[in-house]
């Protein structure tokens, strides 16, 4: 029996509100019983998220399930927030043949509300809609023992005693549930370690405390950035570097860029919080007056809101991952303007790679991630003064020619190609569990 038999819902399954954490374990069997009397599986438009999944999800996977061994994933973020890692990520195993449950515990409230689809699916791909009971800030605290015990029995009868390849955990929040899932299965534990979470502000120390006990206990650790591989290879060695990647078909390459008469534009896609560098993008709008900036995310610094107020930049709110190409071919440079932080200092930005991938010059930062990249590929800066150089060099310097050759690095760095070698990786790892 496959995990795509069992982990299916009816269509109707009433809403149900569950005051104790205790009756998550009845209400979990009463569901299972309901799949296994012949539910069948929701569809892809059912997918929720207002970032257009629904559409990635079926543009990307096949119809039929794959039929390997299934991959319980403990993400970084809910399945209906903005598109990144770790939904691009968890699409890619399911393309390599692994049936991926996406745990998707980020609904917060008082009480643990079973809605009548709790488990969305398509092609291989199962996403698991849950309430945790009291309230948990999965970037601030761990999950209590007790949930994370409950949680673990609700799985476990899930699979219906199929044995999956590994648990994947993302965030420390699911720390606990990822071991005991491990433990239980006897299943290597993976943590994918895509954050410096000391680098945001308000994290406490107790959750470095609870990732550094992840860390030992993995039997694979992957790190999307260096410095994020530094600490993991003081402890273990079963240490995989795996950057962040790039969804082929939905970026189509230069030759599907729009040409027409207009301003040069240079843009930017993605959250425009405190490591956004006002200063270099302001610097560069003030001295290039004749040039557009489109600036595509959500504000969350007040320092961006009042960029708005400059006559040729313009803030266009956040866009769904779908319309991410059509913004990108519209633009003549990719900017990727992060002060150098802590916590840039350990990012390697998605956004580049798709960029690289629509055959664009990029604009970035010189950062740890960022500073491997060459020219003409990725135009480097350290100020304000040298962005607005870069800026300008990037746009005098495009030619097709190496357009195409942006393209053709681009695609070595596919998410399915990160797929490939995490899955190479496990297999190379002996198990701790």
């Amino acid at each position: 029996m496959t995990m795509s038999s069992v982990f299916s819902y009816p269509a109707r399954l009433h809403d149900r509100v569950l005051t104790a954490a205790g009756e998550v374990e009845e209400l979990a069997r009463a569901a299972v019983r309901h799949l296994r009397a012949g539910g069948r599986l929701g569809s892809a438009a059912a997918l929720p998220g207002r970032y257009g999944h629904a559409e990635v999800a079926s543009r990307v996977l096949p119809e039929d399930a794959p039929t390997g061994p299934p991959i319980l994933y403990l993400p970084a973020v809910s399945w209906s927030y903005r598109f990144q890692r770790p939904q691009h990520l968890a699409l890619a195993l399911a393309r390599a043949g692994h049936p991926v449950l996406y745990v998707d515990g980020f609904l917060r409230s008082h009480l643990l509300l079973l809605r009548r689809q709790v488990l969305y699916s398509h092609g291989g791909l199962h996403v698991l809609r849950i309430r945790i009971p009291g309230r948990p800030d999965p970037y601030r605290e761990p999950l209590g023992r007790r949930v994370a015990a409950q949680l673990t029995e609700m799985i476990l009868d899930g699979l219906h005693h199929e044995r999956p390849l590994m648990v994947l955990v993302q965030l420390p929040f699911w720390a606990e549930l990822g071991r005991e899932l491990a433990r239980r299965l006897g299943i290597p534990l993976v943590y994918d370690r895509i954050d410096l979470h000391a680098g945001f502000p308000g994290v406490p120390a107790a959750i470095e405390t609870v990732e550094a006990r992840l860390i030992r206990q993995a039997d694979l650790v992957c790190a999307t950035a260096g410095l994020l591989a530094e600490r993991p290879r003081e402890v273990s060695p079963q240490v995989l570097l795996l950057p962040n990647g790039v969804d082929l078909g939905a970026f189509p390459g230069p030759a599907a860029r729009e040409e027409h008469n207009r301003a040069v534009t240079i843009g930017y896609v993605g959250a425009l919080g405190p490591w956004f560098d006002v200063e270099a993008v302001e610097a560069a709008a003030r001295a290039l007056p004749g040039w557009r900036f489109r600036l595509a995310g959500q504000v969350e610094d007040p320092e961006v809101a009042a960029l708005a107020g400059l006559p040729n930049l313009e803030t266009v709110g956040e866009i769904p991952f779908g319309d991410v190409p059509g913004f990108l071919s519209g633009l003549d440079v990719a900017l990727v303007p992060f002060r150098d932080l802590p916590l840039t200092r350990a990012v390697d930005p998605v956004k580049l790679y798709e960029a690289l991938a629509m055959g664009l010059p990029v604009v970035a930062r010189r950062l740890p991630e960022t500073a491997r990249w060459a020219e003409p590929l990725v135009y480097l800066y350290d100020d304000p003064e040298g962005f607005v150089r870069q800026v300008r060099r990037a746009v005098a310097e495009q030619t097709p020619e190496i357009a195409r050759e942006r393209r053709r690095v681009a695609e070595g760095e596919s998410w399915d190609r990160r797929a490939a070698d995490l899955l190479r990786a496990l297999a190379l790892c002996p198990s701790k569990a």
